[in-house]
């Protein structure tokens, strides 16, 4: 039949017969050679390797018969005999290895001839045998090779299509079904072979994956660049996106079942930082945004193990918590970004927190605000040095944050040891810093209205803290009089430098000790030490009257407004100290 069709299909008017009998033919052909061994009523060859060889003789020889014809059914027809005939045969090595040069030569002819959905189905069909045969006892590293070899077959198809543009319907599903069905095998062996090596198989995946991201780069179409938006087009168009999704979440496996300790979260930290300066270089904003999940993912395992905080390591002899020299790499990478790659600036608020919760967690309680400020102080200088807006705010938000944390952990009692007053007392020579710093942060690029504003906002922190200490350190009843003092030098530094501000923080001050006055001096009046207690009335009273005649002279009207204040205050004074003091010396 096979013969008489081809000698009959050179004549016009047989040629339709001629095919049906060529059909026939190969039919009876195929049949034949799959009863000569499988079947056991019509058993000839019973050697599994020429049964093998004999069907896929026939399966080849359809094939090359097909191909005369340049018609894409029929040659995938005659590749599916092909397939089938692999897939029916008992499991040998020849087998198994022969699908490798089947799907091999399919692809070709589905690149030649642009048959795209002949490419598909031949990824079906390989996978298909492959999985058809179940389970075998060959060692994993040979199957992993050989689905390797699969993968890289159909991934390489994928990659050539892209590059020359084709977008044919079926086309969408080459790259996810060779990739679920690589990884689905993959696994599977490993899972059974080796299960406690699974790592292995996720870095040898990950690998291959941004292989073929790399790849995908390199030969893109001029058109094939697309935003991380929409992820079906990236599929379609064949660009790096998904391998290179798939590759880092594979990566990021491998890490979780390989590495341990603080080093899982460094590991993790440097696969997102090699992201984020690819994105860097090549201008890819999908890279960026999928270091920024990289980085999401390590941090949330840094708070799990800061929660948990309970497992010391030694570092350089020191010994530190477990999530620290972690930390510390988050720090690094975090600024470097934001200062070098001029990065987004939610990195130096992350490095920032970072930075932050380790003097918290690392340091005692009374040190701890102490390196808050020292960190706080070296930010705003480099903020101020560089420009760089967002330094300067975080600076200020771990200035606060000390102030807090010196609030928290102090221990403010009246007549204390130097162990407890040293510590409002850096506080406050660190609020005077800041507010000193800020006074030539005008050449810096600082607005005036800024400058007041922080010259405000830490010069009354310095102020307030300055009145605790002195409280601390100075008995009961002088500390009216030490609060007294402090207000003149503030109010000298006005007038010596021209700060309209410390003006009003010295009124500020002066007002804290007049309340201190009548609420503590005059209310425990002591008969037995006259002459302490009316100095110190009278010198109160006396820089209130000071106080009067500078803001009554002073230029500013707001000033002027205020100085009569002063004035009722000290006559209010004057005639409750003359209450108290006058009917003892009469008597």
């Amino acid at each position: 039949m096979l013969a008489g069709g081809v000698i009959l299909e050179r004549r016009e008017q047989s040629r339709a017969f001629s095919r049906g009998l060529i059909g026939a033919g190969w039919a009876a052909l195929y049949t034949t050679a799959y009863a000569m061994y499988a079947l056991p009523a019509a058993q000839i060859i019973s050697n599994p390797f020429a049964g093998s060889v004999l069907l896929l003789a026939v399966g080849a020889g359809m094939i090359a018969h097909s191909l005369r014809y340049r018609t894409q059914a029929l040659t995938a027809l005659a590749y599916f005999t092909a397939f089938a005939a692999l897939a029916v045969t008992p499991s040998t090595p020849f087998a198994v290895a022969s699908l490798i040069p089947l799907a091999g030569s399919l692809l070709y002819f589905a690149w030649r001839f642009e048959w795209y959905s002949s490419g598909l189905f031949g990824l079906a069909a390989t996978y298909g045998a492959c999985i058809s045969r179940g389970s075998s006892n060959a060692p994993v590293y040979a199957t992993t090779s050989l689905l390797a070899i699969y993968w890289l077959l159909f991934e390489s198809f994928d990659i050539l299509r892209s590059r020359r543009g084709s977008q044919a319907a079926g086309l969408t599903w080459m790259f996810p079904m060779n990739a679920i069905a690589f990884l689905g095998l993959a696994y599977q062996t490993w899972f059974i072979h080796a299960p406690q090596e699974l790592w292995q198989i996720a870095a040898l995946s990950a690998l291959l994956f941004f292989a073929s991201a790399m790849l995908r780069i390199l030969f893109r179409p001029a058109n094939a660049d697309v935003g991380a938006g929409d992820p079906f087009e990236c599929i379609r168009r064949g660009t790096y996106q998904a391998p290179l999704t798939i590759s880092a979440v594979l990566a990021l496996l491998a890490i979780l079942g390989r590495v341990t300790g603080f080093w899982t979260n460094i590991a993790i930290a440097v696969e997102a930082e090699i992201l984020f300066l690819a994105g860097v270089r090549f201008r890819s904003t999908f890279l960026r945004v999928l270091a920024r999940l990289g980085y999401f993912v390590s941090l949330a395992d840094l708070c799990v193990s800061f929660l948990q905080n309970t497992i010391p390591v030694s570092i350089l002899g020191l010994s530190v918590r477990n999530w620290i020299p972690s930390a510390i790499v988050y720090v690094v990478l975090f600024y470097l970004n934001r200062v070098i790659w001029r990065a987004a600036i939610g990195f130096s608020f992350a490095a920032t927190a970072v930075v932050s919760l380790i003097c918290v967690s690392e340091f005692a309680p009374r040190h701890a605000s102490l390196g808050l400020f020292a960190f706080a102080l070296a930010m705003f200088e480099f903020g101020l040095r560089k420009k760089a807006a967002d330094i300067r705010i975080q600076s200020y938000l771990v200035a606060a944050a000390a102030i807090m944390w010196t609030l928290r952990a102090g221990q403010f009692v009246p007549y204390a040891s130097i162990e407890l007053w040293a510590l409002p007392a850096a506080a406050a020579l660190a609020c005077w810093l800041f507010s000193a710093r800020t006074l030539i942060a005008r050449a810096h690029g600082i607005g005036q209205e800024r400058i007041a504003a922080l010259n405000n906002f830490f010069g009354a922190c310095g102020s307030g803290f300055t009145l605790l200490t002195l409280w601390m350190i100075s008995p009961g009843t002088p500390v009216a009089a030490t609060w007294t003092g402090f207000a003149l030098l503030l109010f000298a530094i006005d007038s010596l430098f021209k700060l309209n501000v410390f003006a009003w923080i010295a009124a500020g001050v002066l007002g804290a000790a007049y309340v201190r006055l009548l609420g503590v001096n005059f209310r425990a009046w002591d008969s037995q030490i006259p002459v302490e207690n009316w100095l110190i009335a009278l010198f109160v009273i006396a820089c209130l009257y000071w106080f009067w005649h500078a803001f009554r002279k002073a230029s500013d009207i707001q000033k002027q407004t205020f100085a009569p204040l002063f004035a009722w205050l000290a006559a209010f004074a004057a005639v409750c100290l003359l209450n108290l003091g006058v009917p003892r010396f009469t008597s």
